[in-house]
């Protein structure tokens, strides 16, 4: 199964979103966006910015609380 970031990239490149509109879109630096659509490693800020340029949100599922600790019974 593909990362989520290479779901991503797949999603822009299938779009036909182009460097520049990416770029003028998000206030990204264009080297930036060029590096992410190419497959290099990006901050996590910069992927931000993507996935609020596409509308992209992940829902984590909620956290369950951990089992309590057996108490110690007293002598």
């Amino acid at each position: 199964m593909a990362t989520l970031t290479e779901q991503i990239r797949d999603y822009l490149k299938k779009r036909g979103d182009s460097v520049r509109r990416i770029h003028l879109r998000t206030g990204l630096n264009r080297a930036t966006v060029a590096d992410f659509l190419n497959g290099r490693d990006v901050r996590g800020q910069t992927l931000d910015a993507i996935c609020e340029y596409i509308g992209a949100a992940i829902t984590l599922p909620p956290i369950e609380e951990p089992p309590s600790k057996p108490t110690k019974k007293s002598k």
